[in-house]
């Protein structure tokens, strides 16, 4: 189309002129919507090619890719992570973006019984277990969630099992990660998103978000409260970033989490000011 434009899973970006000779950093981007660009956001606005300008003109060469892909948790980008790399493909940095995604699963998990509390698994799988179903391709299957693969937690869940299969799964998604950079030579990092619960101060425009997105103040409260203790108790290595809209002028998020052009570049700036010592030692080691 005119604004958003994909071929091969990569959203086109933003590209910085490299000098000829010069070998720019090859970064690779990873998230769900909000990675890929939604809520109203151009191609060349989006967080990747908003990351790329600030890598030019700090003078970083670099090249991006943007494989945000709408729905996805951090389990499913590593696997295509690894279905990248397996395929002889690399990248210097992978970059990962995540929270509202792996938060609301969990939360699925554990008030619709879509899978077991702590199990790694993906937005849509309520909606292909019952297609599977219900197209009598399994002959005796059942629409219902599987025994618990990973997690020995028993209901009824409280908050605070929420948030500690959160970020159990999420730990998992960067061991897996993190082993498969140390064998294929590339470095990774984690970023945990900011969200209409986590900005302060909400804009008078954002503020109108709660009535038509359902939310009295005790559910935003309550869900507000629940992202605090989830960033409290990140693994080892998550760069939070979830206070990165705060200064924005102006009204940036469209709903619970998607964010406009401005949202992209502030989130840009933050991800960019903790990645840019990184950036510096790949390029001085060539």
């Amino acid at each position: 189309g005119v604004y958003v434009n994909v071929e091969d899973r990569v959203r086109q970006s933003y590209q910085p002129s490299v000098v000829a000779g010069e070998k720019p950093l090859e970064i690779w981007f990873f998230g769900g919507s909000t990675m890929f660009g939604f809520d109203a956001q151009r191609d060349l606005h989006t967080i990747p090619s908003e990351f790329a300008r600030l890598a030019e003109q700090a003078g970083i060469p670099v090249r991006v890719r943007n494989y945000g892909s709408p729905g996805y948790v951090n389990f499913q980008e590593t696997v295509l992570l690894g279905l990248l790399t397996s395929a002889g493909q690399r990248p210097d940095l992978a970059v990962f973006y995540d929270g509202v995604n792996d938060q609301s699963l969990q939360l699925l998990n554990a008030v619709g019984g879509i899978n077991a509390l702590g199990d790694p698994a993906d937005l849509g799988t309520s909606q292909q277990r019952n297609a599977l179903f219900g197209s009598g391709a399994v002959p005796g299957g059942s629409p219902e969630p599987p025994a618990a693969f990973t997690s020995d937690l028993q209901r009824p869940y409280s908050a605070d099992d929420v948030v500690q299969a959160v970020n159990s799964v999420y730990a998992q998604g960067m061991d897996v990660a993190s082993a498969m950079g140390e064998r294929h030579g590339f470095d990774a990092m984690w970023f945990w998103q900011p969200t209409l619960f986590t900005k302060q101060p909400l804009h008078p425009g954002e503020q109108l978000l709660m009535s038509r997105l359902g939310l009295d103040q005790f559910r935003f409260d309550s869900m507000a409260a629940m992202s605090d203790q989830i960033t409290q108790n990140l693994p080892d290595n998550v760069v939070d970033i979830s206070d990165a809209l705060d200064a924005t002028s102006g009204p940036v998020i469209a709903d619970n989490v998607h964010i406009n052009e401005e949202g992209a570049r502030a989130v840009a700036d933050a991800m960019f000011e903790a990645a840019r010592p990184k950036l510096e030692r790949l390029m001085q080691a060539g």
